[in-house]
Order: structure tokens, then sequence, then C-alpha cells
């Protein structure tokens, strides 16, 4: 069962990285923030003071593979909420590439799940130079 996956993972301090988001575009931001809070109950019952240990991953289903992502204004809103549940690091995956970074790198933000574009070289040497370049 999952909790006690977790519990396992955490007992050998793995690093543990918990993905959740929606998986349609949701028409506004209560409704979204609404859907979120349910999912980030759970994990935070289930972790209880060991959820500033997890990274949280915040994929909105509708965009990975694709190439439309949620804004950066969203995003710092899904942060400010896992923030009020104990989460300290959050990630963000959802047709991450080097274009999209531009739009969406703040620093208090943990980093980046990145999918297709890890897959060609090219790709990804682009999404390390544009992270260089946003972190100085």
């Amino acid at each position: 069962d999952f909790s006690q996956k977790l519990q396992i993972a955490l007992g050998l301090k793995k690093q543990v990285i918990l993905c959740f988001g929606e998986k349609e575009l949701q028409k506004n931001d209560e409704s979204l923030l609404l859907h979120l809070k349910k999912q980030l109950q759970l994990y935070s019952k289930l972790l209880g003071t060991e959820a500033a240990q997890v990274t949280l991953a915040y994929e909105p289903q509708w965009s990975i593979g694709g190439t439309q992502t949620a804004s950066i204004t969203i995003i710092k809103k899904v942060l400010a909420l896992a923030q009020t549940f104990g989460f300290n690091h959050m990630l963000y995956g959802g047709s991450v590439d080097a274009d999209s970074l531009k739009l969406l790198y703040f620093p208090e933000l943990a980093g980046f799940l990145v999918g297709r574009a890890s897959t060609n070289i090219t790709s990804l040497q682009a999404i390390f130079a544009t992270l260089k370049q946003l972190s100085v």
C-alpha cells in the first residue's frame, strides 16, 4: 500500500518526490486550488511532521508532453498552498523546455522535472544553459 511504501522510503532516508496535479485545465484558480488542497491534505495526513523531508512535484497532467504549461502565477499559488501544509520544496513538471523555463523560473521553486526534452541532448543542453543564465 502507498502509505507503507512511503514510510519505508522515509525510514531508509530516501529522497521522496510526491507528484500531484490536476487532470484537466481548470476554469478558475479557486477550483484548481481546492482540488489540489485535497491532494495535499491527504499527503500531509500521511506524512505528519515528515512533510518537510519530502519534495513535491506539481505536474498538471494536461501539460505533460504538450506545449502548454501552467502559468507562473498559478505555480506560485500552488507553492504557497503547499507551504501551508509544511512542504518546503516543490518542483514543476509539465512541458518543461528551455523556452518555457524563461517564463516559469523563480528562485523559490526547487527545480523542474524534465521529461520529453531530456531525451534530446541538444534540448537538455539548452535547458542547462537557460538555467545558468536565469540563476545568475
